[in-house]
């Protein structure tokens, strides 16, 4: 084959077409997951605007919190100095109050996706072998990175310390 056929750039995206085409789905899959969780995936998400939820209209009040137990909200507050004169102060107050608690549920998270991570990556990689040995796989062989979880732990967080170091 001369080096004009083979550098064509037609003939190499048109190859990658085909290649593409004959992924199997788990591939797709657990790639998608992958890198899903690779990036962080997502977050919690909150509305703030339930916050004034928690108070009546007199700007305090008792929170029921479902169970039939009541929690006053506002007393609680002002035993921490935040109710006071200045409703700048409450905001402040609700407003850390929010970050740590965002803050929390991000770190839940993030450690969620991190685990999902290690379970899968044995399995995307035994699943990749699957296919190139016998030309498809099984969504069982994604699923199968049990024997490996605590060795991809271990290594995530030793790659994690290097990087930040």
């Amino acid at each position: 084959m001369s080096a004009r056929i083979a550098l064509d750039p037609g003939r190499g995206i048109s190859h990658g077409i085909e290649a593409i085409k004959r992924i199997p789905l788990q591939l797709w899959l657990g790639g998608a997951i992958l890198s899903f969780t690779d990036s962080g995936g997502g977050g919690c998400s909150g509305n703030p605007a339930n916050l004034v939820d928690l108070f009546d209209g007199e700007g305090g009040g008792a929170w029921d919190t479902g169970g039939g137990f009541d929690f006053d909200f506002s007393e609680g507050l002002h035993q921490a100095g935040f109710l006071k004169d200045d409703p700048l102060a409450l905001f402040a107050g609700l407003g850390v109050g929010l970050l740590l608690g965002l803050l929390c549920c991000a770190l839940v998270a993030g450690l969620v996706f991190f685990a999902l991570r290690c379970y899968l990556l044995p399995g995307w990689y035994r699943l990749h072998e699957e296919c190139l040995r016998t030309g498809g796989g099984e969504f069982s062989t994604l699923f199968s990175g049990q024997d490996r979880f605590l060795n991809m732990v271990l290594w995530n967080l030793l790659k994690g310390v290097i990087l930040f170091a």
